[in-house]
């Protein structure tokens, strides 16, 4: 999954991105101590997980999986290329 998500960070981000400003796109490896603060307080419960929202959104807030308006989604049955 790696190079595909680095793939679709390169159309969201710098200077060629499609939607300058709006949309950024990072890969964080959970499994690294480094990051655990970071998951946990996205609540990432398995690998892959992508989320979906507006920048300001992650930048000060957290992002509760039962919240029912979040500005922040999880994109949780996407389909990959094993299924």
């Amino acid at each position: 999954m790696q190079p595909h998500y680095e793939k679709v960070a390169r159309l969201f981000n710098g200077a060629d991105a499609v939607h300058p400003g709006i949309i950024l796109l990072t890969r964080v490896d959970c499994a690294l101590k480094i990051n655990t603060k970071l998951c946990d307080k996205f609540s990432v419960g398995h690998y892959p997980m992508l989320f979906w929202g507006a920048p300001p959104k992650f930048v000060g807030g957290s992002w509760e999986p039962k919240q029912e308006k979040s500005d922040i989604h999880v994109i949780d049955d996407a389909r990959t290329a094993d299924r």
